[in-house]
């Protein structure tokens, strides 16, 4: 297959496949000489003839000095490819957007829809900062990023086509070096899977629990935790248990190759969050709180994905270790309110949903049955339908 990387030139000397470089757009430095062994496209580069062998390599260059560029130079480069014989595009950039019904993200999506046409792949990275990209986020394209089983706190908000590997060893300048960790770097081995399989073969690369299914597994009657399996093979990709696994059961689990998590954080990070939580003034982003009962986590789940549809930057979290499998960011209840104004200090979302039995006086809470929902705002209590008329609720309280 052909590959175009669209980035910030590779340094050929670095890389066994043969290179084709073109400079597009008005950022460019037509004039460098594009032999930086560290550059970002020759790490992409390097991650992709690692894990596949492609035919050829069209080095498409539309980023400036300091690795910068005007919105429509991404538009330009992929126009460019419209013209060129390939299979597969590396776009480890994007842009951050909130909302993609604006004039530039409509010629975006169209581009990137011709190019699904002709019938090419794209591999897109989402931000590392966790904000809605463009083009990730189209349909047409395959929006890719990095995540791990074993992440202690996770709070996805959006949900990727592929979650995946985000570090690799790579040789560079004749020696041997891990990449950073990061969204940029999981595309290009998304991508190399790609090329090398011929197909997009998704549980071969994901590890994202929200897109796998579940098998409980039960501990004296009770509900421990799940196995996780992928939904297109069956196969076992690991296990989250909901307590303390002890390290003998650890052991065994590493020596037959699965993975594991325990959603029991342990009284020394506990014991740290609390201490910190003194260094943090009271979180004044929007909180939105929904009660602990049957469905809450649907609820939350459903909610999270219409507001970062809108273009919100959102986090989702609860007392409850089941909504893990929501995407939910497990939080002990002792804990939460702390951890909330933690978070929002540290990564300033936009809204913060939050799945607890109690709420601040400036904040909202939603509680659900079979009836419907009724939102609770200081004095006021409105019943809803749907979930449209919950997002309009939030919307006029925090207006």
């Amino acid at each position: 297959m052909k590959v175009a990387i669209l980035d910030d030139g590779i340094c050929q000397a670095e890389i066994k496949t043969k290179v084709e470089r073109y400079c597009v757009g008005n950022s460019v430095n037509r004039n460098c000489a594009f032999d930086d062994k560290s550059s970002h496209a020759t790490i992409c580069a390097k991650i992709i003839e690692k894990y596949s062998s492609p035919e050829k390599i069209y080095d498409i260059v539309f980023l400036g000095n300091d690795d910068l560029a005007d919105p429509e130079d991404i538009i330009a480069a992929l126009e460019f490819c419209l013209g060129l014989d390939i299979d597969v595009i590396n776009l480890s950039n994007g842009i951050e957007v909130c909302g993609m019904d604006n004039p530039f993200s409509c010629r975006l999506r169209d581009i990137c829809e011709k190019l699904k046409e002709k019938g090419v792949r794209i591999f897109a990275a989402q931000s590392n900062s966790g904000m809605l990209t463009v083009p990730a986020m189209f349909d047409s394209t395959v929006s890719v990023e990095q995540i791990g089983l074993s992440s202690l706190m996770r709070l996805p908000y959006r949900v990727s086509d592929i979650y995946t590997n985000g570090a690799h060893l790579i040789r560079s300048n004749g020696k041997k070096r891990l990449t950073v960790r990061c969204n940029s770097y999981a595309c290009p081995y998304a991508a190399a899977k790609y090329i090398n399989d011929g197909r997009l073969d998704l549980h071969r690369v994901t590890c994202d629990v929200r897109l796998m299914d579940k098998k409980p597994k039960r501990k004296g009657g009770k509900l421990a935790g799940f196995e996780i399996c992928s939904p297109y093979s069956g196969e076992s990709q690991g296990y989250v248990f909901f307590d303390r696994v002890s390290p003998a059961k650890r052991m065994y689990y590493r020596s037959v190759g699965q993975r594991l998590r325990s959603l029991h954080y342990g009284r020394l990070f506990c014991s740290w969050l609390l201490l910190n939580s003194v260094l943090y003034k009271k979180c004044d982003t929007p909180v939105v709180c929904i009660k602990n009962r049957d469905g809450s986590g649907r609820l939350a789940s459903m909610l999270l994905s219409e507001l970062s549809s809108d273009g919100y930057s959102a986090a989702f979290m609860s007392i409850n270790k089941k909504h893990y499998y929501y995407g939910a960011c497990y939080v002990p209840g002792e804990l939460i309110m702390r951890y909330i104004n933690y978070y929002s200090a540290v990564n300033s979302p936009d809204i913060i949903i939050v799945v607890n039995d109690r709420c601040g006086a400036d904040d909202i809470m939603i509680s659900c049955d079979e009836k419907g929902y009724s939102v609770i705002s200081g004095n006021r209590i409105q019943s809803c339908s749907d979930l449209a008329e919950v997002k309009d609720a939030i919307y006029r309280f925090y207006k």
